[in-house]
Parts: structure tokens; C-alpha cells; sequence
């Protein structure tokens, strides 16, 4: 939950930067070029917008980092239970041969 929040809050960062980006677009002068202020306010969006996103990929990719480790974990567990299990299941099937007198 906490982590959908965090992700939620940097899709808006990454929108106000945006919004910001437009803005500073407008500061044109009448031949069209873009003034020092406007220049300024395009570069701090560029930076701050790749910030944003250097920020989502990064909590990605640590998320499926997790989530993957996790599986190797159950992935470990489930093949000791089902050693476990067969081990256990040819031990009684054994036995059986045996107290049968046939072994």
C-alpha cells in the first residue's frame, strides 16, 4: 500500500513538472524564441522530469527484484516439501514391501 502511494505521488511530480514545462514554454519572445527566463524554467523541467522518472524505474526495478526473490524462495520451499514428500511416500510403500515378506 505504501508502496502504490509513493508511486502515485511521483506520477504527480512527474505531471507538475510538466504543467511547469508549459508554462515556462510560454516566456517566447515575439520572434518566437524562448526567453532566458523561458530557457531556465525548460531546463529545470528537463532535470526535474528525469529525476521523476530515474526515481520510478529505480523503485521498479527493486520491486520485481523483490518480488523475484521471494519466488526463488517459495520455488526453494516447495521443492524440499515435495522431496519430503516422496521420500516419505517410497519409505511407507518400502515398508509395506517388506512387512509383506515379499522384500
Amino acid at each position: 500500500m505504501g508502496n502504490d502511494i509513493a508511486f502515485i505521488i511521483r506520477i504527480l511530480g512527474v505531471l507538475v513538472t510538466v504543467t511547469f514545462g508549459i508554462y515556462g514554454l510560454s516566456h517566447r519572445t515575439k520572434s518566437g524564441e524562448l526567453t532566458q527566463k523561458g530557457r531556465l524554467i525548460s531546463i529545470g523541467v528537463i532535470i526535474g522530469g528525469l529525476i521523476s522518472l530515474a526515481s520510478l524505474v529505480a523503485d521498479q526495478a527493486n520491486a520485481l527484484a523483490s518480488s523475484q526473490k521471494r519466488a526463488d524462495e517459495y520455488r526453494s520451499l516447495l521443492t524440499t516439501a515435495q522431496a519430503n514428500v516422496y521420500s516419505t511416500s517410497n519409505a511407507l510403500c518400502r515398508s509395506r514391501w517388506l512387512s509383506n515378506g515379499t522384500g
